[in-house]
């Protein structure tokens, strides 16, 4: 996935369009764009600059997983809630089921953590079935550990998204429709907070958030069987 990839060649094709990129963004620059839309020569030449950015700015340990250049460029909501964030880190994993049947699990996190009971749920096991929950909310309690509400949800669109506050810090869970009824699971994460404290949690979160991810993809896929 870091393998470098060739950049868009210095000539401009007939259809070479520029689009700036402001600061608040991935990174600051010029965007060229070949054809329509969000084409393959866009991402690949994003994903340089996104590496010469953290050779510059400098990313963190363990702040990907799971995740293409794709999954890197495109934006979250989350990015719209916190402004140059040091901690930013994005998870994913294919799911082998449509997003109607992923959401509920996303949705469900309100109530058990789906990652290492026994560290963040105090050994409390995290419900392997559905319970018919309706729908998360906007100030709805995010998730539920060790019999304690934690977090707040600030932004959902029911079988597409969620976006949350904990500790700090906002998350999205963005579901990705696929080919033969598949989904991308994604996660980012982004938080100001320091340098040091920015690696530490990366690298804790790279654990926590890659078990939760594979719980989910393993209870859907089993639903959806």
């Amino acid at each position: 996935m870091d393998a470098d990839t060739p950049s868009v060649k210095a000539r401009k094709p007939a259809m070479l369009r520029p689009t700036p990129i402001v600061d608040g963004g991935l990174w600051p620059g010029t965007l060229w764009t070949v054809g329509c839309g969000r084409s393959t020569s866009t991402v690949v030449w994003s994903a340089a600059r996104e590496r010469s950015y953290r050779r510059t700015k400098g990313g963190v340990i363990g702040d990907r997983w799971g995740v293409t250049d794709g999954d890197i460029v495109r934006r979250y909501p989350c990015d719209d809630l916190v402004a140059s964030p040091e901690l930013r880190v994005w998870r994913g994993v294919r799911v082998d089921a449509p997003p109607e049947a992923v959401w509920p699990w996303v949705a469900q996190i309100r109530i058990a953590p789906y990652a290492y009971d026994w560290i963040d749920n105090l050994g409390r096991r995290s419900p392997p079935q559905l319970l018919g929950l309706p729908e998360p909310e906007v100030g709805e309690a995010f998730t539920t550990a060790g019999g304690r509400k934690l977090g707040r949800i600030v932004s959902v669109e029911p079988g597409r998204q969620l976006t949350a506050s904990i500790m700090g810090g906002f998350m999205s869970y963005v579901l990705v429709p696929e080919a033969h009824d598949a989904t991308r699971l994604l996660l980012k994460v982004v938080m100001r907070t320091g340098r040091l404290t920015a690696a530490g949690l990366s690298v804790g979160d790279l654990v926590m958030a890659r078990r939760q991810l594979l719980n989910l993809k393993h209870l859907a896929e089993r639903a959806a069987a």
